[in-house]
């Protein structure tokens, strides 16, 4: 697997995934759900392949958004991400990126400190939204720039 990922079309994806501290591990797996990025027209195609997509559910007055379609793995990757290197202040990458999202985490921990359950939820899909996002852009803007 390691061999694998040291192919050269892999490379911009490790780069952009490392700047966010995602480990060798998470980075296969990720890298084997949305390689090539380019086939995603959306985020939310992105999104539902990692996992992180939202389907609404409706029951008489109650509209709920649920995540869980898409990779059920990756969603829990993704999670153990937040909590091992973006929760920790010291564990956090040195630049822009783990700057942003920790700045974001703290906020929301803040926020929601008083209702665990509440933020946890929330706090933990945002996050993951935010850094699919920037993850996408990165890795489009990357193979742009390999492939031209």
């Amino acid at each position: 697997m390691f061999e694998i990922l040291q192919l050269p079309q892999f490379t911009p994806y490790r780069q952009v995934m490392s700047k966010f501290g995602i480990g060798s591990s998470p980075q296969a797996l990720l890298i084997s759900q949305i390689y090539p990025v380019t086939k995603f027209e959306s985020l939310g195609r992105f999104k539902r392949r990692l996992g992180m997509a939202q389907d609404e559910s409706s029951s008489g007055d109650k509209e709920t958004m649920n995540t869980g379609s898409g990779s059920k793995l990756c969603r829990s990757q993704l999670y153990l991400w937040i909590l091992d290197i973006i929760a920790p202040e010291h564990a956090r990458p040195k630049n822009e990126f783990g700057q942003k999202l920790g700045e974001f985490y703290d906020q929301r921990k803040a926020q929601f400190q008083d209702n665990p359950e509440l933020w946890k939820k929330k706090a933990v899909a945002r996050l993951q939204a935010e850094a699919l996002r920037e993850l996408k852009r990165s890795l489009a803007l990357s193979e742009f720039a390999v492939n031209g």
